[in-house]
């Protein structure tokens, strides 16, 4: 009696569990590419191998555009515009890549997100003129969170870049830049 109970039940509890099964929403899909562009202001530390004076303080703005085709990993571009209060003024191109520490699937509602990008950075200094002085080729490493809200962005960062200097007698030039960015963010396309 037992074993023909135990014969019956097993077949349509596994056939209860596929209607179930069936009734559920299938899950939504992934969105295709995360893509991002932000304004970024903040105070900026120049420094300098051995030319005095060694260090200067200033300012820079600057602009990224974010594109992340696989959930995690992606990349960055920038364009940073520095200058010391009394000192040079750099400007900065880079691209890097971007790891995505953590961050939401999709963009709804309020998330978090927090980002590590390494790359390659390349500047241009003018020392009191417009014509360029000289260029410094080197990278970059930034680490850099931000509070989403659906679409918009607000975050806050803060970024080494340095590197050799070509036509300079330094051996090493560099800045320290942290800051605040605002911007916009969104999801396109779905994945299969």
């Amino acid at each position: 009696m037992k074993t023909s109970f135990l014969l019956l039940a097993v077949p349509l509890l596994l056939l209860a569990h596929d209607a179930l099964a069936d009734d559920a929403p299938p899950p939504a899909p992934d969105p295709a590419v995360r893509i991002g562009v932000t304004a970024n202001a903040g105070p900026a530390l120049f420094h300098r191998s051995s030319t005095s004076p060694t260090e200067e303080s200033g300012f820079f703005l600057g602009g990224e555009v974010r594109v992340h085709p696989l959930p995690m990993h992606g990349f960055v571009l920038g364009f940073t515009q520095a200058g010391g209060i009394f000192g040079p003024t750099v400007s900065i191109v880079d691209a890097a890549y971007s790891l995505q520490l953590v961050g939401p699937r999709r963009l709804q509602g309020v998330t978090g997100a927090l980002y590590l990008d390494v790359g390659p950075s390349a500047g241009f200094a003018r020392v009191h003129s417009e014509d360029p002085t000289h260029a410094i080729l080197g990278g970059r490493m930034t680490l850099g969170g931000d509070l989403q809200i659906t679409n918009f962005l607000l975050g806050a960062f803060v970024t080494y870049r340095g590197g050799l200097p070509i036509g300079a007698p330094d051996g090493w030039e560099g800045v320290l830049t942290g800051g605040l960015r605002l911007g916009l963010a969104f999801d396109v396309g779905q994945r299969p």
